[in-house]
C-alpha cells in the first residue's frame, strides 16, 4: 500500500527550516534599517577629532572564497572621556578579492593622522568617520 500524504517529521522538519530562514532574513533586514537609520543620523551627529592608532588589513576565508578588509582603528575623546572604534562606515564591511586593493583603501589611513569622527551624542560610542 502506497502513502502519499508527506511524513509528519518531514513537514515539521521543513516548516522548522522554512521559519528559521525566515527569521534569519527578518534579522539580516532589521540589521541593514539600523544601519541605514544611522548613517542618516551621523551626518547631522556632532564631530570631533580622533587619530588612527593602527592601519592594515586582514585577511578572512570562508565557503565563498578568501577576502581582504580594511583593517582600521581609530580614538577620540568626547567630554574628556576617550573611546576607541572600528567603523569607517555603518553596514557591512566591503571586502576585495585582491590584498593590493584592500591596501589601497587602507593607505588612506595612516597611524597618526587626524580624522573627523561623527559620534552619537546619546551614546559617544557609537561613532564613524
Amino acid at each position: 500500500m502506497e502513502n502519499s500524504e508527506m511524513p509528519i517529521t518531514v513537514a515539521i522538519f521543513g516548516f522548522i527550516m522554512s521559519s528559521s530562514f525566515l527569521i534569519a532574513g527578518a534579522w539580516a533586514f532589521l540589521f541593514s534599517l539600523r544601519d541605514i537609520r544611522r548613517g542618516r543620523a551621523s551626518k547631522s551627529w556632532p564631530t570631533t577629532t580622533g587619530k588612527i592608532t593602527f592601519s592594515g588589513i586582514k585577511k578572512v576565508s570562508d565557503s565563498e572564497g578568501t577576502f581582504y578588509f580594511p583593517d582600521i582603528s581609530y580614538e577620540y575623546s568626547v567630554d574628556g572621556v576617550t573611546y576607541l572604534s572600528d567603523a569607517i562606515h555603518f553596514g557591512p564591511a566591503r571586502g576585495f578579492a585582491f590584498p593590493s586593493s584592500a591596501r589601497k583603501r587602507a593607505s588612506k589611513y595612516t597611524v597618526g593622522m587626524p580624522v573627523t569622527v561623527y559620534y552619537n551624542p546619546e551614546d559617544p560610542n557609537i561613532a564613524v568617520l
